[in-house]
């Protein structure tokens, strides 16, 4: 079972910070062995969350449907 790793979003995030991180927790140093983490977007609500330089992401969750645990 992969282990959900979250990211709160809210518009107008810096798209840079998330991208450093994600990229560690997903694969080794050279993307060649996955790891048992999966990166998920969690935003207020499942419509598009804006970047600071334009990018849309669609979130895995909302508030209202995130996991408990």
């Amino acid at each position: 079972m992969m282990n959900e790793v979250l990211y709160l979003l809210l518009n107008n995030y810096a798209d840079h910070e998330p991208v450093f991180l994600g990229s560690t927790i997903a694969c080794d140093e050279r993307c060649i062995k996955k790891s048992k983490y999966m990166n998920k977007v969690v935003a207020p609500t499942l419509y598009a969350v804006r970047s600071c330089s334009g990018f849309h992401i669609l979130p895995d969750y909302s508030f209202d449907t995130m996991p408990d645990d």
